[in-house]
């Protein structure tokens, strides 16, 4: 298991195509810092943007599975179906996890520390949304990607991400809910927290399932 976690790391950062596409993404994301000074830039980095790139170690792996053939050898492997989907997942998490420690949390910082557009707790409080709204969107994205296969599932994805960031925008700016993201409430924290940790069990099982009925 920890072999295939190695392999998908490896196909997703030291592919040159790969390592160039990342390294130009968060290019990109330090222009758009600097650029884009505010909480509504902030909530669309930390709570949008980056929790939505979570899901690339999946599928950069599966890309380079589709093109070697490599997913039809890891049925040879003496791990259970179950145990392989565990460990395609897992590379996503994994990522996730130091995504929100390299790159939210010190880009939260920023926007508290050197530009002054909010305060410590309101960053905190941005960040725990990036936090759930990547625990949300990894089960989806994954389940997409188990579903339709690199190709399709890279559209999907491109979609969800489209329609997510309009609806973002459109309720800042016509619904001014941006102003709800300085009200933090213990109540939803509890609710949200709790709904994503069944969202993202029920995930794993969705992926298993699809991912046995499409090799049985």
């Amino acid at each position: 298991m920890l072999g295939i976690i190695i392999k998908d790391f490896y196909e997703s950062f030291c592919i040159r195509k790969n390592l160039f596409g990342f390294i130009f993404s968060y290019l990109f994301l330090i222009f758009v810092i600097y650029g884009v000074r505010n909480v509504s830039g902030l909530v669309l980095l930390i709570v949008l943007a980056l929790p939505m790139t979570s899901v690339s170690p999946l599928q950069y792996s599966m890309e380079q599975d589709e093109i070697s053939k490599f997913d039809k050898k890891l049925l040879t492997f003496p791990l259970t179906r179950k145990e392989i989907v565990f460990s395609k997942i897992s590379s996503t998490y994994i990522f996730a996890l130091l995504s929100n420690l390299v790159f939210s949390l010190p880009i939260v910082f920023v926007y508290i520390y050197c530009f002054g557009v909010i305060n410590l707790s309101i960053g905190l409080w941005i960040f725990f949304l990036g936090i759930i709204m990547t625990l949300v969107m990894l089960p989806i994205n994954n389940i997409g990607f188990f579903l339709l296969g690199n190709k399709k599932g890279t559209i999907l994805y491109m979609i969800i991400l489209v329609i997510v960031t309009l609806f973002y925008i459109y309720g800042n700016i016509i619904l001014k809910i941006g102003n709800e993201f300085m009200n933090p409430s213990v109540h939803i924290i509890i609710i949200s927290l709790l709904v994503s940790i069944i969202l993202n069990i029920i995930g794993y099982y969705v992926c298993v399932k699809i991912y046995t009925h499409k090799n049985s």
